[in-house]
């Protein structure tokens, strides 16, 4: 049975950091009739760089790699060993998926135009805590901020380089202005879970063949919505009914959270 759990806090992110996440009207009306966050799988999101191992590091496993050579007579063993480090970095972006949020709670227009990009969306309001604790997820689960790097000159260390969950919070400075706060996760579809589409798992992916996909392009997460959620903003320039609309959609799913103009009218 799936039950509410306390994903780890990674480093530097504090319990009580306020966030937002800026979602488009759809994607907020799923939010709250579904009562489920939406998990991306980690290669299926934007940035091709998402897992990457930074080339500093990748130099360094290949390395290590090529020091156990002679071990292996077999050139199919030998060629498997060469690419370990290139696979490891394929699989990551398969087996992991990831919620991202904004690690403030200062609007910005660029997060609106970027995640938005109109009227008729909207900014939900969290916590670092609140995220952790009103998933509804049975698997292994990490909360971090993100760091933002020079991918040529970053060097991980051998350990952490084979680690993809340790990747998933790495990214380029170019996105540095998104501040943001991800939760990542196994892309495991469970009973906690819904799938894409928003249907419930079947008895053949609980059971274990389907659970994992490597090409889906995330699933959704059950989640207390009522406790996850502290208020919603509307987007700038939003009209009233829009806003009626929210308000109405609010109120039909049974929650009872603020529902106001944005900071930046």
């Amino acid at each position: 049975m799936s039950q509410l759990v306390r994903p780890e806090l990674q480093g530097r992110a504090e319990y009580g950091r306020p966030i937002l996440r800026f979602l488009t009207d759809l994607k907020f009306f799923s939010l709250i009739s579904q009562r489920a966050v939406w998990f991306s799988r980690l290669g299926a999101l934007q940035d091709q760089f998402e897992g990457s191992i930074p080339p500093p590091t990748k130099r360094r496993l290949q390395a290590e790699s090529r020091r156990w050579d002679h071990v292996f007579p077999d050139p199919a063993h030998r060629r498997q060993l060469r690419e370990a480090a290139d696979d490891n970095e394929s699989s990551g972006r398969s087996v992991l998926a990831v919620n991202c949020w904004f690690a403030d709670d200062t609007e910005t227009p660029e997060m609106w135009e970027t995640y938005v990009g109109s009227t008729e969306g909207v900014a939900i309001e969290s916590s670092c805590e609140l995220l952790a604790e009103n998933l509804v997820h049975q698997e292994y689960a990490r909360i971090g901020l993100v760091r933002y790097v020079d991918f040529e000159q970053e060097d991980m260390g051998l350990y952490l380089g084979n680690q993809a969950i340790e990747r998933a919070f790495l990214k380029r400075p170019q996105f540095a202005a998104e501040r943001e706060l991800r939760i990542a996760t196994m892309n495991i579809v469970g009973p906690g879970c819904l799938n894409a589409d928003g249907t419930p798992p079947s008895q053949q992916q609980l059971a274990g063949p389907g659970m994992f996909d490597p090409d889906r392009p995330g699933f959704f997460v059950r989640a207390n919505v009522g406790g996850l959620l502290r208020a919603v903003r509307l987007a700038p320039d939003a009209s009233e009914s829009f806003a009626t609309a929210v308000r109405k959609a609010v109120a039909a799913a049974g929650l009872s959270f603020t529902v106001r103009r944005s900071c930046l009218e």
